[in-house]
């Protein structure tokens, strides 16, 4: 079968090195898989180990989507020892099915074992998509190939300009990079969502890992308690950090209203932890641009959240509060504030909504991505 060059893209192959959490990535890929299988485009869904998680394979199964990965898990992140092998059995039934561009989110192990690969196609263009931020802090997230490899993808979007900035600098990337928002489902049209406990609250949504900063929020937690002493703060997310967060809530003694939530369902989720809570903190010490604070806006959620990363394209003192990270002072300062004042909560919340609707248009959004791969099919048959 020859690749398609007729108008418009026909086939992509996805590789996904993980469908693990319940994060950004992995909501942004089940996106845009229902994106693509709407607009008519096949899909070829490639995960790089055994999902932790079922969720996402019922979710792959849903939309009618083939996909494989292998049956192992990985012990250490940067070992590619599985997809090398995972792409050398696939590499061939890739090849056949004749895609018109793999579309890699991340840039990882999947993609660097395809090109590494001496019988996969070097003419299918690859996209990448970057949500983190590449750097020092980062590095170990990365395989050690990243940025001899990277240079043959065709293009690479990305979210906000601290994620082009480690791209380019820490890989060493030199081609097109294309500034693209977050996919995500629309939110309800007029989300006007009502505190619905008795008492105020703050909600977290955030994995527990030390470049998150919950530390400080509990930290902070201590002066808001004071202030407002029946105040209530959840967490929800998992990490490896849980139990030491645990600990530091219990040695401040603030076990009776700090709360560990777990996870929740992607998507509609949000949804009920949104009316759950009166604001929302994003306490980061580094970071790209999370999912979760651009859904929450999109809900008309007051947020607090620290200056760091792609955070200040779209928060600011308007739509929400945005301070100095690594602060307990800073965050405790602003969640009194707030607390104490429900008509500004309000006021920052609809300009909240104003804001980032603008910007993410769930198929304007689409849109945008299918044209990158697009571009990425033409040119290569163009070469």
């Amino acid at each position: 079968m020859s690749r398609n060059d007729a108008e418009g893209i026909k086939r992509v192959v996805f590789f996904c090195d993980f469908f693990n959490n319940v994060g950004g990535v992995e909501c942004h890929n089940a996106s845009l898989l229902r994106g693509l299988r709407e607009r008519g485009i096949e899909v070829l869904v490639y995960i790089g180990e055994k999902p932790r998680l079922e969720y996402w394979n019922n979710v792959l199964d849903e939309l009618g989507v083939e996909h494989y990965e292998p049956e192992t898990y990985h012990a250490d992140l940067r070992d590619d020892v599985i997809e090398t092998g995972f792409i050398a059995e696939h590499a061939e039934r890739i090849n056949q099915w004749s895609p018109d561009v793999i579309y890699a989110h991340p840039f990882k192990k999947l993609a660097i074992a395809w090109l590494k690969n001496p019988n996969a196609d070097s003419s299918i263009p690859i996209v990448a998509n970057e949500y983190t931020t590449p750097g020092e802090h980062t590095a170990h997230w990365f395989s050690a190939d990243t940025s001899r490899y990277i240079g043959r993808a065709s293009s690479i979007i990305v979210n906000c300009q601290v994620v082009e900035d480690g791209v380019r600098a820490h890989h060493g990337y030199g081609g097109t990079i294309h500034h693209i928002p977050h996919l995500l489902p629309p939110a309800p049209a007029e989300a006007s969502f009502s505190q619905q406990q008795s008492h105020l609250s703050a909600g977290c949504i955030s994995r527990l890992s030390p470049e998150k900063g919950i530390d400080f929020l509990i930290g902070g937690w201590k002066q808001v308690h004071s202030r407002f002493p029946a105040a209530t703060l959840h967490i929800y997310g998992h990490g490896d950090a849980l139990e030491h967060l645990r600990s530091l809530r219990d040695s401040l003694g603030l076990s009776e209203v700090i709360f560990f939530e777990g996870v929740f369902a992607p998507h509609g989720g949000i949804d009920q932890v949104a009316a759950r809570h009166d604001i929302f903190v994003q306490p980061s010490i580094f970071e790209g641009l999370p999912t979760s604070v651009v859904e929450l806006m999109m809900r008309g959620q007051a947020v607090i959240g620290t200056n760091v990363g792609g955070i200040p394209e779209i928060l600011n003192n308007s739509n929400g509060r945005l301070i100095e990270p690594a602060s307990t002072s800073a965050l405790a300062d602003s969640i009194i504030e707030l607390f104490g004042a429900p008509d500004r909560v309000a006021a920052l919340g609809r300009a909240a909504r104003r804001d980032v609707r603008a910007q993410h248009g769930y198929e304007e959004v689409l849109s945008r991505i299918v044209a990158v791969l697009d571009e990425a099919r033409s040119s290569s048959l163009r070469a």
